[in-house]
């Protein structure tokens, strides 16, 4: 993520890919599973998108753990792996 973004859209944008990969039949692992449903409390949290400076620092490093947990699922560095490394053609 570049220096001084927002975690919020950091979190949201992994959340949304991890959650319609796991809708999409994809395996998770309880870590991924954990990450989803504290991502999507503090997601909830907020009615409207925040600016970076609002979010407190500690929930903003809570907020890039997770999306960091996230990104490695979508990535196929945990899990399942990428898909076409389970179904080569």
């Amino acid at each position: 993520p570049p220096a001084g973004g927002n975690a919020f859209i950091q979190l949201a944008h992994q959340w949304m890919a991890a959650t319609l990969n796991v809708l999409n039949g994809a395996s998770s692992t309880p870590e991924v599973d954990t990450a989803l449903a504290t991502g999507k409390d503090l997601l909830d949290d907020y009615p409207s998108v925040p600016s970076a400076k609002s979010i407190p620092k500690a929930l903003q490093q809570q907020m890039r753990s997770l999306a960091g947990t996230l990104g490695s699922y979508n990535e196929g560095l945990i899990g399942p792996g990428h898909c076409d490394e389970q179904n080569p053609l």
